[in-house]
């Protein structure tokens, strides 16, 4: 830990070498305890500067309090002598966390794993998306969201998804988004720069291509299909290079959190569709149905009767609304239904 302290120290104060950075990032990825620590302690410390003085005392004392419940009492002595003048940390906020970052990130792991101290008003709890070193897209269900990312990428975000990036996007050795949901990816080209999006269960890489990426959480998996060029796949969990599966053109990975290999096979382009306006099933079954219904049209399904499926269901809807789509799956799958506002009653 106290390599990591050092490193984070260096970091703020604009000292550190390409390789520690390279650690740092490396420690950072470990876990979602240490990227959450992390953004969390950069957020923290741009926080406070905005704190008024009073906020400021009471994080102090907070800190102080869970300190003395430790059951380490000799450190505490140690980093409590370090600050024999508060009002000198208030005022200088900025320098004294770099400075002495030790004692600064002591007191930080127990405001995030310990503490509840909150500032003007109650909060649940500290996001990422919260934070001003990441940005964030979102699109609610029933919408698509397109936008372009600081090195020219091009992304085309499906309803109920989200996108996550730092600030400075293109200031790292990768550029780095993290995405929940699904969404399409034209990548600028960048060869010095590989373009990694992160994703519950897997990594995708590449240098610049397009391909799309299912990864909605309720799936279970995450479904990688290329468009053009190349795209290199891993799961999340797996540091072995052997481990990585390389896609190219028409082809297409599908990742599960519980199974060691992952699918390789050839995709139906149609699967993609779904940016240019084209809902596309191929063999779904009736819940994953009902799933892209809800995020395609922005309603709700409830579900009163037992709908009987004979295998998947397989159709393709292009720019339809939702009553054209329903009278079709109906059809097939046997089943009556009403629309009440924003909701649809399977009977």
């Amino acid at each position: 830990m106290s390599q990591i302290i050092t490193l984070l120290s260096k970091e703020i104060n604009g000292e550190a070498s390409t390789e520690e950075k390279i650690k740092l990032k490396e420690w950072i990825e470990e876990s979602e305890e240490n990227k959450t620590f992390y953004f969390s302690f950069m957020y923290f410390l741009n926080q406070k500067n905005e704190a008024s003085e009073e906020e400021k005392g009471q994080v102090w004392e907070k800190v102080f309090m869970e300190i003395e419940n430790t059951n380490q009492p000799s450190k505490v002595e140690e980093k409590r002598r370090k600050v024999d003048n508060k009002v000198w940390i208030l005022k200088n906020w900025r320098s004294f966390a770099a400075s002495t970052a030790i004692f600064f990130l002591f007191g930080l792991s127990i405001y995030f794993f310990v503490g509840d101290i909150s500032f003007g008003t109650k909060k649940e709890g500290l996001a990422i998306s919260n934070s001003p070193a990441m940005v964030e897209k979102s699109i609610t269900a029933g919408k698509k969201l397109n936008f372009t990312l600081p090195d020219g990428s091009v992304i085309k975000l499906n309803g109920q998804s989200t996108l996550s990036f730092k600030e400075n996007f293109q200031e790292g050795l990768l550029r780095e988004v993290y995405l929940e949901g699904e969404a399409f990816f034209y990548v600028a080209k960048n060869a010095k720069k590989p373009f990694v999006i992160h994703t519950s269960y897997s990594e995708v890489k590449v240098l610049g291509t397009s391909f799309n990426v299912n990864a909605f959480p309720e799936n279970k998996k995450v479904k990688v299909s290329v468009s053009t060029g190349k795209v290199l796949v891993k799961k999340k969990s797996s540091e072995m290079v052997d481990d990585s599966l390389t896609l190219v053109r028409g082809e297409v990975a599908v990742l599960r959190p519980d199974e060691k290999v992952v699918e390789k096979g050839v995709f139906n382009p149609d699967l993609s569709s779904w940016k240019d306006g084209v809902l596309v099933f191929e063999d779904a079954s009736f819940k994953e149905i009902i799933k892209c219904l809800e995020r395609w049209y922005g309603v709700e399904f409830i579900i009163n009767s037992e709908v009987n499926e004979k295998g998947g269901y397989n159709s393709r809807f292009e720019n339809q609304n939702l009553m054209n789509v329903l009278e079709s799956i109906k059809y097939s799958l046997k089943f009556e239904y009403e629309i009440k506002e924003n909701k649809v009653i399977i009977n």
